[in-house]
């Protein structure tokens, strides 16, 4: 009985540390999971409002080297004015193209400084000049948990915010991703409204 005691406090021992210690890998997809944000972009006095969803599907099939195949799509979905309607807003140009969503969300680019930061509140990791990634805290989007990480850059020995991120560990893509002016206030952001594994 003592040993089996011992063992259950050495596995819930272990355990605790694992989970306090994640740490995320972007970009790192799994088979049949959507993805959809709502993406808020600058444009005059106010942001426009446009969707983008990922999905990846198994296909069940592989390649002539044994590896596995999966359908990749992407959509987006915007409300634009009637006069609008033409080849570029049909076809997927201008602020519909995917690379606005990858602009928006701005996790490539700092993908490898992911890779070395715990996923724990109080956690920090500087950057090499670049400024400094900081885990401040905890949320909830789109009944997903996720850890609140703000990239601080300086300019003129003052330290700003430049990008903040909500990261759940278990997903590829960030639950949000907001670009700061300056002065504090927010420039754009994407946010998950939908995760889905169907």
């Amino acid at each position: 009985m003592k040993r089996i005691l011992w063992m259950f406090i050495a596995t819930v021992a272990g355990a605790a540390p694992a989970s306090a210690q994640a740490k995320w890998e972007p970009n790192k997809f799994k088979d049949n999971e959507r993805y959809e944000y709502k993406i808020a972009l600058p444009q005059d006095e106010k942001a426009k409002e446009l969707f983008y969803a990922v999905e990846v599907k198994s296909t069940g099939k592989k390649d002539e080297s044994g590896e596995e195949l999966v359908e990749l799509s992407y959509t987006t979905r915007s409300t634009v004015k009637k006069s609008e309607l033409g080849e570029r807003t049909a076809f997927g140009g201008g602020e519909m193209a995917g690379y606005s969503a990858m602009w928006a969300m701005s996790s490539a680019m700092y993908a490898a400084y992911f890779k070395d930061l715990e996923m724990k509140e109080g956690e920090k990791l500087s950057l090499f000049g670049m400024g400094t990634l900081k885990v401040t805290g905890k949320v909830k989007i789109a009944d997903r948990d996720g850890f609140i990480c703000k990239l601080f850059t300086k300019k003129d020995d003052k330290e700003f915010l430049q990008i903040e991120w909500a990261i759940d560990p278990g997903l590829a893509l960030p639950l949000k991703t907001v670009w700061y002016e300056d002065d504090g206030k927010p420039k754009h952001s994407m946010e998950l409204v939908s995760y889905k594994k169907p």
